[in-house]
């Protein structure tokens, strides 16, 4: 797996795509609305990691659009 790093832009907000996901070993990014990443435990279990922009709908009083979500991978 290469190297990841994924934040939220509130300036991104107007074009739909909030999540900037960036390759750290070539600087390239990208931008979307939903971010996931499948990972595994020591027990050789599977979980997914999301961050997704809930369009038009501002998640707490502060206004965070972006959720970041853990679950575990259904079988």
């Amino acid at each position: 797996m290469k190297p990841l790093t994924a934040h939220y832009c509130k300036n991104l907000l107007k074009t739909g795509e909030p999540i900037v996901v960036t390759d750290t070993a070539t600087g390239k990014e990208k931008h979307t609305a939903l971010w996931r990443i499948e990972i595994y435990d020591k027990h050789g279990e599977a979980w997914i990691l999301e961050m997704i922009y809930v369009k038009d709908k501002k998640l707490t009083k502060g206004g965070v659009r972006v959720q970041l979500v853990l679950r575990k991978k259904r079988t």
